[in-house]
């Protein structure tokens, strides 16, 4: 299964292509529903804008002007059931290399969240993960920046994973590793 890191295409008419109840990934909020395309009058001018509602956190509203490409582009479809599971198939044995300097570290690991691109949170995680374990054997805490890092990484992915899959995000760790070791038998 190729895995596709689909942004909205301008060419063919984001208005077109974005429709109320669709669900989609939003920047750093993880799994939003378009619970309405609106207008809003701001001074003179009427904008219009995607209204969506993180999944997972049901309390805020985020408006996304359909007008800008930037935001509009940070709009991502989820993955299927079938690209979740060749993208945990994908990782056996396979991790980021450690960036000794904790600022570019931080800005290297940063950029991965910020890009959405699953295969490399997912990576990012496993990174994270083996070292804060290595640490941990030797005695050594995890770096409080690696940790947020981590979690943030965590609710990215877990969060669509457990959409996608009807599960919970906390039982998307288990379903990982259940996975790959149904891959290694």
């Amino acid at each position: 299964v190729l895995l596709r890191e689909n942004h909205f295409d301008f060419q063919k008419g984001v208005s077109e292509m974005i429709q109320v109840n669709d669900t989609v990934l939003y920047g750093g909020q993880s799994v939003c529903t378009v619970t309405e395309i609106c207008e809003k009058k701001i001074g003179r001018e009427t904008v219009r804008y995607y209204a969506l509602k993180p999944v997972f956190d049901g309390k805020s509203t985020i408006f996304v002007p359909c007008g800008n490409e930037k935001l509009v582009g940070k709009m991502r479809r989820i993955l299927s059931a079938a690209e979740i599971r060749a993208l945990i198939d994908s990782l056996q044995n396979e991790s980021l290399d450690w960036i000794e300097d904790d600022a570019e570290r931080k800005e290297q690991y940063g950029a991965i969240l910020h890009s959405g691109d699953r295969k490399a949170l997912a990576l990012l995680i496993r990174t994270l993960y083996l070292h804060r374990q290595a640490l941990k054997a030797s005695g050594r805490k995890f770096h409080a920046a690696d940790e947020q890092i981590l979690e943030r990484a965590q609710k990215l992915l877990h969060e669509e994973f457990a959409y996608v899959l009807n599960i919970q995000p906390e039982e998307v760790p288990l379903f990982i590793t259940r996975q790959l070791e149904a891959a290694e038998k």
